[in-house]
This record gives structure tokens, C-alpha cells and sequence, in this order.
């Protein structure tokens, strides 16, 4: 998926661009939420994917979704890798309804820059 490498990049995409990371994030969403009352759970390789879809997801409808995936498969995982990636989201979400709120664009939140900074960037909890 195509996401933040450098600041600013999400900045200078195209609006086909940026849609089609979209679509691919809902994808990410769509493959790892329950279906019918069933917990899966979510591989720990699945991790990293959910939390960029997290990252570059736009719509609060689908940002609370991650929250909840992470939380249900996160349930019974042990360590606190969904904790932590949940945690770091929900920062980044906080950030990103400030720049909002303040009449800017919540792309020009870097996530990667934002969350080092905050000290909740751990790659470690990817198993990186």
C-alpha cells in the first residue's frame, strides 16, 4: 500500500491516487474484520497491514473499525502488540481531527513522523 515514505508524500498524490488507496485499505479492513459473530484471529504478519490500512484510512466510520478489529483479535493474542498499535492509532486520529479542526488536511499529518516523535513509532511490535 501505498503510504507515507517521506513528508508530505500523501500531500502530493492524485485524487485517483489517493482513491485507490483507499480502496485498498478498505480491502485490508474487509479481509481481517469478523464475519458473523465468528473471531478470527489475525496472524501477527496481518498486524503491519491493518495498522498502515489504519494510517491512511480517511473515513471515522472505518477508523473506529480498525480500533475494533485490533481490539477483537488483539483479545486473545498474547503481548501487547494490538494494545500498542490501537494506542499509536488512536494518537494519529487525535492528530489528525486537530489539524482538521483547525481547517487543514489531515494528510498533512505524517504518520511516521508524528508517531516517532510522540515516541509510540515502535517497529518492534511488527516484529521488525
Amino acid at each position: 500500500m501505498h503510504t507515507s515514505i517521506f513528508p508530505g508524500q500523501r500531500k502530493q498524490l492524485t485524487k485517483r491516487r489517493e482513491e485507490y488507496i483507499q480502496y485498498l485499505a478498505r480491502e485490508i479492513l474487509y479481509l481481517t474484520r469478523p464475519r458473523w459473530g465468528e473471531v478470527r484471529q489475525i496472524a501477527a504478519s496481518n498486524l503491519v497491514a491493518l495498522f498502515i490500512c489504519g494510517t491512511v484510512i480517511t473515513s471515522p466510520e472505518e477508523k473506529e473499525e480498525v480500533l475494533k478489529v485490533l481490539e477483537t483479535m488483539g483479545a486473545d493474542a498474547s503481548g501487547r502488540n494490538f494494545v500498542r498499535a490501537m494506542d499509536a492509532l488512536k494518537e494519529l486520529y487525535k492528530e489528525q481531527d486537530r489539524v482538521r479542526e483547525g481547517g487543514g488536511d489531515e494528510k498533512e499529518v505524517d504518520w511516521h513522523v508524528h508517531l516517532r516523535d510522540k515516541g509510540l513509532l515502535d517497529f518492534s511490535l511488527f516484529g521488525i
